[in-house]
């Protein structure tokens, strides 16, 4: 189940034999079609998918993150990538940012020393669309044990 933004909606209904799925706006009561276009209406969509934090390995050993090997389908615009580690699952968070991927991007470099790693992909451009594919990250592990 996807929530996004912040529309009062009070009924929604699957494309079916439509193009695209349509929902009634509670605020107004006007039917609009979902998930058509690249923009908002021209502006510049603002969105992120983030994760939450994973063990790298079993959380054992450190391990150094070098670089982000991009896997972004029907990328249109930029997404900007960044990545939160820590040591210890109390601890505090470093946050590192990889940069922006755009359709020739092939690998984003930047370090980032941690037990548990989370990452975030985030927009802010018009028009904007991707998909997010694999996850390759460099990981290396450091001599450093718990």
């Amino acid at each position: 189940h996807w929530t996004i933004g912040t529309f009062a909606i009070s009924a929604w209904i699957d494309r079916g034999t439509q193009q695209y799925p349509m929902a009634c706006h509670h605020d107004d009561g006007y039917l609009r079609f979902q998930e058509k276009g690249n923009s908002d209406d021209g502006a510049a969509f603002s969105g992120f998918v983030e994760s939450g934090f994973v063990d790298l390995e079993d959380g054992d050993r450190l391990y150094r993150v070098n670089s982000f090997m991009p896997d972004f389908k029907n990328l249109i615009g930029g997404v900007d990538v960044t990545l939160a580690g820590r040591i210890y699952p109390q601890g505090a968070e470093t946050e590192v940012s990889f940069g922006t991927v755009g359709a020739a991007t092939t690998k984003l470099d930047a370090r980032i020393t941690a037990r548990q790693i989370k990452f975030k992909f985030s927009s802010n451009s018009a028009p904007t669309r991707w998909r997010v594919g694999s996850l390759p990250f460099d990981v290396i592990p450091t001599k450093q044990r718990r």
